[in-house]
């Protein structure tokens, strides 16, 4: 029983710290990397699953980068081809 109360305070300890620390700056700033982190990954698993093949892939285009694909009526498509981007205005912008 020694042991479990012991065990169980130092989780109490290292759980206080933790609060502390995301209070911080630092932690304020680590803990939004880590959620941006979870969402990047959530969004490419979402474009694994809906992908019909192997690399996600837009339908219309092919684009494979998977920074510009999206999900768009359980469909994988590149925002070039969503919002009817052509190629001469992606160079402007880019420029």
């Amino acid at each position: 029983m020694r042991n479990l109360n012991e065990e169980y305070e130092v989780k109490e300890v290292v759980y206080e710290g933790q609060k502390k620390y995301r209070k911080t700056p630092e932690g304020k700033e680590a803990l939004a990397r880590a959620n941006r982190k979870h969402r990047i990954k959530k969004k490419v698993q979402q474009l694994y699953n809906v992908s019909k093949t192997k690399a996600p892939t837009c339908y219309i285009c092919g684009e494979t980068f998977l920074g510009h694909l999206t999900i768009d009526n359980l469909d994988v498509i590149c925002y070039n081809c969503k919002f009817g981007i052509d190629e001469v205005e992606i160079e402007e912008i880019c420029q």
